[in-house]
């Protein structure tokens, strides 16, 4: 029965048609929430073992970040040099090579051991070049929006990537989340020569190295000078320090892109193509 109808009242098309909408939207049965997507940062720091390290540049370069960016899960793949200029006095990277495997999923343990299994059963090459004595690494999951550089569309020259670790001060987690990426990252992304900011936090679930420190931020730089960013980093004025922040924790390494960065779409649909033929 229709709301206020009565007798011998005619019922316009219009409205007739309205209901029909209502009923059939009534009757559809409503769509579970997609789940949420999170972006993870997957990092291998790592050094060939000493006199193959033209073995480990082709196996690395040509095969093995293939192999892992394949899997699903995985979208980009990047390999970084240390940089010969480090943007924090006295930094030396343990690691000469990191890669950064960009991971978007809702389910990073069924990415992890995907990449695992395939690791084990030789699907995926490990070579004897590759120096597990003095690799490291973790997955960091993005938190919040990156900060950008006003203008950074038109940055040109070399990438480079300054990574920095920290920890804050025991007690303090919840300020030290707040400040770093509300304030912290975007005064380091006002410094010219850095285009992108980016805070994560270490992924409890899959760490295995008791020596992660718990955040990791990553700061895009681009120039064809860095030594002048450099010069540029170190005479910024002077950014208010929050009390949560931990001097004696934090590291920060400068590495140089050896290549753009690699779609692993790409690298599914090339060897999609290849079993085809």
């Amino acid at each position: 029965m229709v709301v206020g109808w009565k007798k011998g009242m005619r019922v316009k098309p219009t409205f007739l048609a309205f209901l029909a909408v209502l009923f059939a939207l009534s009757a559809t049965p409503s769509r579970a929430a997609e789940p949420v997507k999170n972006t993870y940062y997957y990092m291998v720091f790592s050094n060939p073992v000493p006199g193959t390290e033209a073995e480990y540049a082709d196996w690395y370069q040509n095969r093995h970040q293939y192999d892992v960016a394949a899997v699903p899960g995985i979208v980009s793949v990047q390999r970084f040099v240390a940089s010969d200029v480090q943007l924090r006095n006295g930094a030396k990277p343990k690691q000469k090579y990191v890669v950064i495997y960009k991971v978007v999923t809702d389910d990073l343990a069924t990415v992890m051991k995907e990449v695992n299994r395939r690791a084990t059963s030789g699907e995926t090459y490990v070579c004897p070049c590759f120096d597990r004595n003095t690799a490291g690494g973790g997955i960091y999951k993005a938190s919040g929006a990156p900060s950008f550089h006003t203008g950074a569309g038109n940055a040109q020259g070399d990438t480079y990537l300054h990574i920095v670790f920290n920890n804050a001060k025991p007690g303090t987690d919840d300020a030290f989340r707040v400040w770093y990426p509300g304030r912290h990252v975007p005064d380091m992304v006002a410094i010219p020569g850095f285009v992108r900011g980016q805070f994560s936090v270490l992924d409890e679930g899959t760490n295995r190295r008791k020596e992660n420190k718990k955040y990791m931020s990553l700061f895009t730089v681009v120039t064809n000078d860095i030594g002048k960013v450099a010069a540029a980093f170190h005479n910024a004025p002077k950014m208010k320090m929050d009390a949560s922040f931990d001097p004696e924790a934090v590291e920060g390494y400068t590495y140089k892109a050896m290549e753009p960065e690699i779609s692993s779409d790409g690298i599914r649909a090339m060897r999609a193509a290849a079993k085809g033929k």
